[in-house]
């Protein structure tokens, strides 16, 4: 209930401190992370990483509802004009312009810029639908999640968010042996192959590999387009 009040108190404070360029922020998904987190684990969250970090505004939400230092936020980017806009807006984050998936490469990336309607849907996939939102393409060097993690000088395994339009089954894959040290996770992932051409793995893939390395699916929440559905995480060894 405390944490609920303070999420409410806060919200006009964090929502000022948003860019304003930036239009959609999953605060309600944040909020209840924060709540969870704190209800599971008798603590707030004191690191945060984020895969698909757009504008770093879900990080952000993150830091001011917990109260986490700068340098234990880690966010993974690879829209280089959006990375850009995002790491003059918020300096000291621990801030990569990169791909996650699960092998070292260099991919041609779909890009929604900044005049998109829609900022958060840059894929390393091909996007089915025509639409507007994908404005051009960008060459990007993609990376295992787990070579950024072996390099960071500290432990940032409290709690991740996974936002990368198709791709989240890879990107798990390239946690490698970090993926079990996280407390608690929060994935969206697709149920259909609707909006990305080659995508191969879906929510079922995701829910058999995070039971097999020892989570519990918490929360799951398919969204109003009935193809993608957020999912919390819980790491039943801390629980």
């Amino acid at each position: 209930m405390f944490r609920k009040l303070k999420a409410r108190i806060q919200r006009k404070r964090i929502l000022s401190g948003i860019p304003s360029y930036q239009q959609t922020v999953s605060y309600n998904e944040m909020f209840l992370c924060a709540n969870l987190f704190e209800t599971k684990f008798r603590r707030p969250i004191k690191s945060f990483l984020e895969v698909g970090a757009n504008f770093f505004q879900d990080a952000f939400v993150v830091q001011q509802l917990n109260g986490i230092e700068d340098e234990s936020i880690v966010v993974i980017e690879p829209n280089l004009e959006i990375f850009n806009i995002a790491k003059r807006w918020r300096p000291n984050y621990q801030a990569f312009n990169v791909g996650a998936s699960n092998v070292e490469t260099q991919l041609e990336m779909q890009v929604a810029g900044t005049k998109s309607r829609n900022s958060g849907v840059s894929s390393l996939f091909t996007r089915n639908l025509d639409e507007d939102w994908i404005t051009g393409t960008q060459t990007v060097t993609v990376l295992p999640v787990k070579k950024i993690l072996d390099d960071l000088d500290r432990d940032v395994t409290d709690f991740a968010k996974i936002d990368v339009e198709g791709h989240t089954f890879e990107v798990l894959q390239g946690f490698g042996d970090w993926l079990p040290k996280f407390w608690m996770i929060q994935a969206e992932s697709e149920l259909s192959h609707k909006y990305w051409q080659e995508q191969r793995y879906f929510f079922s893939d995701i829910h058999e590999l995070m039971t097999d390395m020892g989570f519990d699916l918490f929360h799951h929440h398919v969204n109003r387009d009935c193809i993608q559905c957020d999912t919390i995480w819980v790491n039943r060894q801390f629980a």
